[in-house]
């Protein structure tokens, strides 16, 4: 089973905890229909993936529960610098 994927500010993360925005609450609300205890991953933009738990919907928010990070999520293992020759005629 593949787990939802859903996006955060960094500043939306703490140490145990992070928050989802309105638009991504309501998605995971209203959309995937996640409830309380569901597991999701939650990235930040800065390569940081979070392995989470919904806590509690409140208001337009979601809170959730981390349980691991991982850094580099979803970057590839080696960079490819691809380069071309010119010739002069």
């Amino acid at each position: 089973m593949r787990l939802p994927v859903f996006y955060t500010i960094p500043e939306n993360v703490d140490s145990d905890c992070l928050y989802l925005d309105s638009t991504e609450a309501h998605h995971a609300q209203k959309v995937m229909r996640l409830k309380k205890g569901e597991p999701l991953i939650v990235v930040d933009g800065t390569g940081n993936g979070y392995r989470c738990e919904i806590a509690k919907y409140s208001g337009k928010k979601a809170e959730c529960h981390i349980f691991s990070r991982t850094r580099n999520f979803g970057e590839p293992a080696s960079f490819v610098t691809l380069a071309c020759g010119m010739g002069l005629p």
